[in-house]
């Protein structure tokens, strides 16, 4: 990735040197001034201090609760009392047991991984009218930095945004295109996890249970309204804003005006080059995704299959989806371990479960931080403005 616009590189044949930008199919230009870029929505409308301290107060409480039950659950696995003063002790002798070797091949394959997630997002964007890859890599790299720092995974509305100020897409066509990769994400995540289920011999917790049921309900919805916004965007545009105009017909207007940048996001996929790129893609994200976590288990003596990471991924992802505190703290260990569980019959996790699952959260909280992080600055650095140059 580069630090200039100029020098990023193209994903669409469509974006030729020195051609006129671009807009995506069915970015939303307003009918007083034809010829400008709609201007991107500040995410959430900017969020005062008193709102974000109690978001963050909530979702510190849910990973408190969340990390509580796991640590129940794992300790009474190894027969100890949660509060044991040697546990700690326990914790440290089975990461001891992760060799420099084994740190460094799991961040090299977690970095390949992250760096293909963000690439695949480019290909989405080019569809809708944003061709510079450093430009989208720049903002999912800070975005994904923002979903496991900010509480209940407000960082999801900070890339489209970041996408928006900068590039040539609408924000609603930028959100349609990150709501599009989690409804595809989630519908193979709800696979793995039914397949688990059916193949392996213990019966997944109740949290398990609900949880999956939960997500996958959500996930056909978010599906069926993805293909009616694809078929049929005037029925989709009459039923939402109509009921949100009877409250409000300015909340109603805005609503329109993302629904058009959002249907445009919804068919980024709908050109077949496009989607087999992406499915592609996709396949490989989550291959090395596992194979990155099977690494990581292994380095723990733990034993299970590149199989069982698909599982134990699946639980985890479903487990994430619910919004939490800042690093996923709880809820991360929680379902990881509840993925372990089920993944690994005849085995229960106790303190190297435990001990794994922290320090899985750590370094990917660290490597997505570290990869976002510096770009941040560009974001919030001040910019000089270039003197006109004389004719």
């Amino acid at each position: 990735m580069t630090s200039s616009r100029e020098d990023d590189a193209v994903v669409s044949a469509s974006a030729e040197p020195g051609a006129e930008p671009v807009r995506g199919p069915g970015t939303w230009v307003p009918p007083e001034v034809g010829d400008e870029k709609p201007r991107a929505v500040r995410p959430e409308g900017g969020l005062r201090m008193g709102a974000l301290l109690w978001r963050l107060a909530l979702g510190v409480g849910i990973g408190a609760v969340s990390l509580g039950i796991a640590v129940r659950r794992m300790m009474a696995d190894a027969g100890e009392a949660a509060g044991e003063a040697g546990t700690l002790s326990l914790l440290w002798d089975a990461v001891r047991q992760v060799s420099a070797v084994d740190l460094v091949v799991y961040v090299l394959l977690f970095s390949l991984m992250h760096v293909i997630r963000l690439y695949r997002w480019a290909v989405q964007l080019a569809a809708v009218g944003e061709p510079r890859v450093g430009l989208v890599m720049r903002a999912g790299a800070v975005g994904f930095a923002a979903i496991i720092v900010l509480p209940l995974r407000l960082g999801e509305f900070v890339r489209p945004w970041l996408v928006a100020q900068e590039g040539r897409a609408s924000y609603g066509s930028a959100m349609g295109t990150a709501v599009v990769e989690r409804v595809v994400d989630g519908l193979l995540v709800s696979v793995f996890l039914a397949l688990g289920i059916l193949l392996s011999p213990v019966e997944p917790s109740v949290v398990v249970q609900r949880s999956a049921l939960a997500v996958l309900v959500l996930f056909v919805t978010a599906s069926g309204v993805l293909v009616a916004a694809v078929q049929r965007p005037d029925w989709v545009d009459r039923v939402v804003v109509g009921t949100v105009e009877r409250v409000s017909r300015r909340v109603a207007g805005r609503v329109r005006r993302f629904l058009v940048g959002f249907t445009a996001g919804a068919r980024s996929l709908a050109s077949g080059g496009v989607l087999w790129r992406y499915v592609g893609l996709t396949l490989l994200f989550w291959f090395v995704n596992a194979l990155s976590l099977w690494w990581w288990v292994r380095a723990f003596d733990y034993g299970l299959s590149l199989w069982g990471a698909f599982v134990v991924l699946s639980v985890l992802v479903i487990g994430l989806t619910i919004p939490s505190g800042p690093g996923f703290f709880g809820t991360f260990q929680l379902f990881l371990g509840e993925g372990l569980r089920l993944a690994s019959p005849g085995r229960v996790p106790g303190v190297t479960g435990l001990a794994l699952a922290l320090g899985l959260n750590v370094v990917q909280l660290a490597v997505q931080v570290a990869m976002g992080a510096p770009l941040w600055l560009r974001y919030v650095r001040p910019r000089r403005r270039r003197p006109p140059q004389a004719e």
